[in-house]
């Protein structure tokens, strides 16, 4: 008897331990200890020359340089669109009304997605503002899926993105 609590308390206890593994470690220390962590490993990462990958996904809104967005030269394309959601939203709900009809008479699918390919069809795609001091619209790009441009971001300005959602990789 004695033999089977020691093996069930052992058990018990690398259960306990397993759990506590998988906790995040960072959330007992200190801040300045956490700063000292994050200070070594990025000179660690410059001292080997790696690059990480400074590809951001924005949807839409407002992204203020220097505090969301770091100054510099990026590539921004166009992953989707309203439209595109849209249209996907009008294919998902053909589906489900052919699903519900119960004597497939009708091919409701077929009849959403046309409509959603319609309004595709007159996607103006997103539109991209960089915007200044004051509201003060400095410049504008509108991009359709797949579709890129090169934007310098740098001073007092914020990017303002509307009608999609988009990749921002610096260059």
């Amino acid at each position: 008897m004695k033999r089977c609590l020691a093996i069930a308390v052992t058990v018990l206890m690398l259960f306990t331990i397993c759990a506590y593994a998988e906790q995040n470690e960072f959330a007992d220390i200190s801040d300045d200890e956490l700063l000292l962590i994050y200070k070594r490993i990025k000179a660690e990462v410059n001292a080997r020359g790696l690059e990480p990958d400074e590809t951001m996904v924005l949807k839409e809104g407002r992204y203020i340089i220097g505090s969301d967005i770091e100054a510099g030269e990026y590539r921004i394309t166009c992953l989707g669109t309203e439209a595109d959601d849209l249209s996907d939203a009008f294919g998902a709900l053909g589906s489900l009304y052919d699903g519900l009809d119960s004597r497939g008479n009708t091919s409701y699918s077929g009849l959403f997605s046309s409509l959603g390919s319609l309004y595709s069809s007159v996607d103006e795609g997103m539109t991209i503002e960089i915007v200044g001091d004051y509201g003060e619209v400095k410049k504008t790009i509108n991009l359709k899926k797949g579709e890129s441009a090169t934007l310098t971001l740098q001073g007092k300005v914020a990017l303002k993105i509307s009608g999609g959602t988009c990749e921002l990789q610096k260059k």
